[in-house]
């Protein structure tokens, strides 16, 4: 009945997003989908009661979106 998602994004060189994704224990296995040239999405395993998690990365423009809900 109840849903609270968030969204974000931010912007980094690329060896910090690197950086970023081999620290980060969501990654590990994550399903990994090509959207467009240089462009990738990441399904990640939820974790903390969240239905949902995705971190979308442009590495062409070295950006980074992510969302994640929970219901």
């Amino acid at each position: 009945m109840f849903t609270r998602s968030f969204r974000g994004s931010f912007s980094a060189p690329k060896n910090v997003i690197e950086s970023w994704i081999q620290k980060s224990p969501g990654f590990k296995d994550a399903k990994i989908e090509k959207i467009d040239e240089g462009i990738q999405k990441y399904i990640i395993t939820p974790g903390g009661g969240a239905n949902w998690a995705e971190v979308t990365i442009n590495y062409l423009e070295n950006k980074v979106d992510f969302y994640v809900c929970w219901s």
